[in-house]
């Protein structure tokens, strides 16, 4: 499953880490031990999934002795509580520009930096893995339309405010930041131009 790309692209404030029994269902055994951490704006998959790892080393160190000696918690999950996050399909890495900025923006930060969000540009895969929101109200195009370039972004006109990107991965090149993929075209051609 994919449940640290989900809880960055489903927009979760929170996550965290959970020790539990085994029991004949997968994750179903009853709780030892919880620990939770907020998920930040600044996060993408690879800084959630180290601090998760320490935190779950951490919280091991600190419980397998209190099971050792029976002191531990067991606590009975709520099963009307469960969620699921299945493995990320090909459609899911996709991005829909019709959706607000925001939610584009979680789904960057969900699959980055190793699998990486595309879109079509000239009906050429383009990946995105780096962008932020902008509310600015003084750029105007249709949804998926760039509307303005510059070596601070690639700003794309969404559902709802602005995507910026920052940092794409061009058909046939390595990944790179805007200002250098922008060092090698004529940025004039890309206002204008529509991702799918």
């Amino acid at each position: 499953g994919a449940p640290i790309h989900k809880a960055i692209i489903d927009g979760y404030k929170e996550t965290g880490i959970t020790i539990m029994y085994m029991d004949t269902k997968m994750d179903s055994g009853d709780i030892i031990a919880q620990k939770s951490t907020d998920i930040l704006d600044s996060d993408n998959l690879e800084t959630l999934h180290d601090r998760l790892m320490i935190m779950g080393r951490d919280l091991l160190l600190e419980t397998i002795p209190k099971i050792v000696e029976h002191r531990n918690d067991r606590i009975v999950q709520d099963e009307r509580l469960v969620t699921y996050a299945y493995n990320i399909t090909r459609e899911e890495e996709h991005l829909d520009f019709s959706q607000s900025a925001y939610d584009l923006f979680n789904r960057i930060r969900g699959l980055s930096p190793s699998i990486g969000a595309y879109c079509l540009l000239d009906d050429q895969i383009f990946k995105i893995y780096s962008a932020y929101v902008l509310s600015d109200q003084s750029f105007h195009g249709k949804v998926g339309e760039i509307v303005h370039v510059s070596k601070e972004g690639i700003v794309v006109c969404t559902g709802k405010d602005y995507l910026v990107l920052t940092e794409v991965l061009p058909f046939g090149k390595k990944k790179m930041s805007v200002s250098s993929y922008l060092n090698g075209i004529n940025r004039d051609n890309l206002v204008g131009k529509v991702l799918k």
